[in-house]
């Protein structure tokens, strides 16, 4: 894999971290009270954001592997 390609993989993955965690925990705040269904929401998108995660992170790992098959 060239370090441009990884370079991409690695941010998508971040990218998509980030937000995942960040949703998660704003749908956990109590400070200042939403709605139940603005925190299903963002508790929905969240988990949205972990499955694209997880598939950025995925594709990343085949990637390496893939990569350090080749000679």
């Amino acid at each position: 894999m060239d370090h441009r390609r990884a370079f991409e993989l690695g941010k998508q993955v971040g990218v998509w971290a980030s937000v995942a965690h960040a949703l998660i925990l704003l749908s956990l705040i109590e400070l200042k009270p939403l709605p139940w269904y603005v925190r299903a929401a963002l508790f929905m998108l969240a988990m949205y954001a972990l499955s694209r995660w997880s598939k950025a992170d995925d594709l990343y790992a085949d990637e390496s592997y893939r990569s350090a098959d080749e000679p």
